[in-house]
């Protein structure tokens, strides 16, 4: 369970959402990208706290660092378009 909310930094025109939406998390303090996909990302407007679930995809990669309390930032591509923490 994750706490996600996307900026309005003019990198996107609207907020995703939806059941297939795949970007990287990348952890504080590291510049390791970890694939991700969110499940029923609820729409919401830019900088709205958002609760959700997501789905490790890729066997073989180390998402330790994906634990309770992380920090990380959402990016697609080189690009930050949200941050958000661990909860559980």
């Amino acid at each position: 369970l994750v706490e996600v909310w996307f900026l309005d930094n003019n990198i996107r025109k609207n907020p995703p959402y939806g059941t297939v939406y795949r970007p990287h998390f990348v952890i504080e303090n590291t510049n390791e990208y970890l694939g991700i996909q969110f499940e029923n990302l609820e729409k919401r407007k830019f900088n709205e706290h958002i609760l959700c679930d997501i789905i490790l995809l890729y066997e073989g990669i180390d998402y330790s660092k994906l634990k309770k309390g992380a920090s990380f930032e959402i990016k697609e591509g080189p690009h930050t378009v949200g941050k958000g923490f661990v909860i559980g």
